[in-house]
């Protein structure tokens, strides 16, 4: 029985996490940069993989919008790099010369 609350708390949190991107998602459509990172970066620690990379390159992307922070937003992009799933997020993300580019590289 023990194990079923944990399981359905972790279901909890999950449901609760995925809310939660929604809201920021619907910032960061918005073009509401700096409440869409706000909310990025509260969820940060819950997630793992694709999902984490996907945040980091949009919290990296609400910094170069508002006002042009570069240094910020390059930070991001590195720390974005070293998760797990991130490759995939990365090709999705670049413009599409760079895609060609960069599966050219690859072969090389």
């Amino acid at each position: 029985m023990r194990n079923f609350f944990v399981l359905m708390g972790m279901v909890s949190a999950a449901v609760i996490c995925f809310a939660d991107l929604k809201v920021a998602d619907s910032f960061f459509k918005g073009e509401k940069w700096s409440d869409a990172r706000r909310q990025y970066e509260t969820l940060l620690p819950e997630l793992k993989g694709q999902i984490k990379a996907e945040v980091l390159y949009k919290i990296g992307y609400t910094y170069e919008r508002e006002g042009k922070k570069f240094d910020e937003a390059i930070e991001t992009y590195r720390k974005e790099i070293s998760v797990d799933g991130a490759d995939d997020v990365i090709k999705s993300t670049l413009p599409p010369q760079n895609r060609i580019y960069s599966e050219i590289a690859e072969k090389i």
